[in-house]
Parts: C-alpha cells; sequence; structure tokens
C-alpha cells in the first residue's frame, strides 16, 4: 500500500501569494511582514470610527467629555499639545481636576480601554466607547465614579 502525502497549498492572507511549505502547517501567511502589516491594518480598522484616523476620533471624544462636562457647571479647558501630561483641565466649586480621555473598544463579552502611560497624569480617567458610553474612573482607587459636582 502506498501512502502518499498531499500537501494542500495555502494563500497567504494579507497578499495572495502561496504560503511556502516551510513554514508551520496552521500558518495564514507567507511571512512576518505581512502578519504584522494584516495586524496594523486591522489595529487602525478597530480604531477608527466612520472611517476618521484614530487621532481624529481621539480630539472628537475629548470634545463629547468636555461638553459633558460643560453641562454639568464645570470650567474646562483642553490642552494645546499631545505632551500634555492630561487632556483636560476642570474646575468647580470642589475643586481642579485634571481628566485623561481614552478611546475604549467594545468586545464580544465586554468594554475594555489600553491603560495609559506613567506621563499621563490625572485624577479621572474617561473612557469613550464608539456606541455614546462614558465610564469613569478615580484614578486614585480605580474605581468606576465620576467627577464630583
Amino acid at each position: 500500500m502506498i501512502i502518499r502525502s498531499l500537501k494542500l497549498r495555502r494563500n497567504c492572507k494579507y497578499c495572495g501569494k502561496e504560503v511556502p511549505e516551510t513554514r508551520n502547517s496552521q500558518a495564514q501567511y507567507c511571512n512576518n511582514v505581512c502578519y504584522k502589516a494584516k495586524r496594523q491594518a486591522d489595529d487602525h480598522t478597530e480604531t477608527t470610527l466612520m472611517g476618521l484616523p484614530s487621532g481624529t476620533v481621539g480630539a472628537l471624544h475629548e470634545l463629547v467629555v468636555a461638553e459633558l462636562l460643560i453641562r454639568k457647571g464645570y470650567h474646562v479647558f483642553r490642552a494645546m499639545s499631545p505632551a500634555c501630561p492630561c487632556d483636560l483641565m476642570i474646575f468647580n466649586n470642589t475643586g481642579l481636576y485634571r481628566v485623561e480621555v481614552t478611546t475604549g473598544n467594545i468586545g464580544v463579552f465586554k468594554r475594555g480601554y489600553t491603560k495609559k502611560n506613567k506621563r499621563h497624569q490625572y485624577d479621572y480617567l474617561a473612557v469613550v466607547y464608539h456606541d455614546g458610553v462614558i465610564e469613569w474612573f478615580d484614578a486614585a482607587s480605580s474605581r468606576c465614579t465620576e467627577p464630583p459636582h
């Protein structure tokens, strides 16, 4: 009895070229360059809203949060440089607070967001999701809470 190995041809999910036989049998890309390019394209798609670049979406979300805070009676000041340690400074009769705004991701089972690095200094984190929901987190306790009114 003769058994011949049957090799299936696989095409790269990014460029369409044939995936070399030397790659893992589960490989979906012809090389790491295609794999990374596909991941970057997917990441860009996930962080866009209505086809806008992620930086524009972030700026829009800062404005959404600023509008909400103004309606609640805060005086709102927006950073003029992306290198500032926080996005918004707010104050009212209860005090002065630093606010960082970030875009959240909606997964299959839960909502999430990317943690901010140490250069960001804030008292409250506002996570804005593409469906318009805003979650607030107190930096001191990491609990979900809005700034005091």
